[in-house]
């Protein structure tokens, strides 16, 4: 809901719930259309140039402290005392290519772990607190519990 709030104006019409059981537990979903608009098909030609969602060349151009919030509210969860950003739908090429940004932009230390048939970046220890920093202001209050 608090994508759909931001976004309110470019959609169509008010979200819709489903339920689905996974694994035995009843799970609600939340979908919204866009409309169509410029911006979303220069979105859309970016990271989807193959057909297939990809990471660009200048990733390093559009990544920002709110994104990487996103990122990590979305696909990102604790673990021990680092975090885990799940990148598991990409190659190893574009891991690498996230990874190498993460350290370059925001000299966050990073690893990249095989895990489950794909890649994912754990942030270390030492970083963490840099990384808190840069993307609490941008975190939802629901979801903060994800950085401690």
């Amino acid at each position: 809901m608090h994508l759909y709030d931001l976004f309110k104006e470019y959609y169509k019409s008010p979200p819709t719930t489903r339920v689905r059981i996974l694994k035995g537990k009843p799970i609600e979903t939340i979908r919204f259309t866009s409309r169509q608009k410029s911006c979303f098909t220069q979105l859309h030609i970016l990271f989807y140039s193959t057909g297939k969602k990809i990471v660009p060349l200048n990733i390093g151009e559009f990544l920002t402290p709110m994104g990487l919030a996103y990122w990590a509210m979305d696909d990102g969860n604790k673990q021990g005392s680092g975090f885990h950003l799940n990148t598991h739908g990409f190659t190893q090429e574009e891991v690498n290519l996230l990874s190498k940004v993460l350290l370059e932009k925001f000299n966050l230390i990073n690893s990249i772990q095989y895990h489950n048939n794909g890649y994912r970046i754990y942030i270390f220890t030492e970083s963490i607190n840099k990384f808190r920093i840069l993307v609490i202001e941008h975190f939802h209050e629901s979801i903060k519990y994800k950085l401690y």
